[in-house]
């Protein structure tokens, strides 16, 4: 059967009856009673020119443009957001050179904070993560070395200290 505009348009009524959340059913007898025709001729020309295809390659090319678009607004909050950070740091900078403390950073715990939070933005985090996982095992075998070091510092102390206890002072002078 050849399609014509009738159809095309019976299928886009079919569409937007799936898109309402519509059963298929639903939306046959749906588009049947808007042109007056039998059901059975809704779903012959459902069956004939592949309405189910045809809806579910439209909702793809939807989605793809919903992501797009999202994609898009994700793109531009980030950017306002980072213009944001940056101006906020070129405020405080700006205090801080003439020698005012400004009063929207309290602490360096605060610079910290924003720094981090435009590297996230900037999809940066993960770095800084796993830099501070290594700084933070760097830290940590430094500090088992030093106690390590010490133990074994006392230890030796320990066993000389033990060591001159054993000879008494006085045998030693009488041998010289």
């Amino acid at each position: 059967m050849k399609e014509f505009q009738r159809h095309h348009d019976a299928f886009e009524l079919y569409f937007s009856y799936i898109q309402s959340n519509k059963t298929k059913s639903e939306s046959i007898i749906g588009v049947a009673s808007e042109y007056n025709l039998a059901n059975s001729t809704m779903w012959r020309w459902h069956k004939e020119f592949n309405w189910d295809e045809r809806a579910h390659l439209r909702n793809i090319e939807i989605n793809k443009q919903v992501e797009k678009k999202i994609n898009n607004t994700i793109a531009d909050n980030k950017a306002k957001y980072l213009t944001f950070i940056h101006k906020l740091m070129d405020d405080w900078k700006r205090k801080v050179d003439k020698g005012e403390v400004p009063v929207e950073i309290k602490s360096a715990l605060d610079i910290d904070k924003i720094v981090k939070l435009a590297l996230l933005l900037q999809d940066e985090a993960g770095e800084i993560i796993e830099n501070q996982i290594s700084v933070n095992m760097e830290k940590s075998m430094e500090r088992l070395r030093r106690i390590e070091a010490q133990h074994k510092n006392s230890t030796n102390k320990k066993k000389s200290n033990n060591k001159q206890e054993l000879i008494d002072p006085s045998i030693i002078k009488s041998i010289n």
